[in-house]
């Protein structure tokens, strides 16, 4: 089980398509309780390696609260404002990754 701390930097699996613009990804996240999509700087995503039009985006923890824990996303999403994305912490613990410090 994952520890998560406000303020950490994450990874959160996404599915990743090219962007309008080659300096951006349209991204796919698919948590348990929906789907979060919209287009990223390339520098916060990495692709996976062995999974095509698979990968993370790097974020950042802003609040752990009830069972449920609030990541802001860099990038310009279309059903969340300011990037700020809630998962439960159940399905956290299961897809995010933290980043070794």
């Amino acid at each position: 089980m994952t520890t998560f701390k406000v303020g950490q930097y994450v990874n959160v699996p996404c599915s990743i398509y090219p962007g309008a613009f080659p300096s951006e990804y349209l991204v796919i996240l698919e948590a348990q309780d929906g789907e979060y999509s919209g287009f990223v700087q390339v520098e916060y995503v990495t692709p996976s390696q062995t999974e095509k039009a698979q990968g993370s985006i790097r974020g950042i923890v802003r609040k752990i609260e009830g069972g449920r824990i609030t990541v802001q996303l860099p990038g310009s999403f279309f059903t969340t404002a300011m990037g700020l994305t809630t998962f439960p912490a159940s399905w956290a613990n299961e897809n995010i990754r933290a980043e070794a410090v």
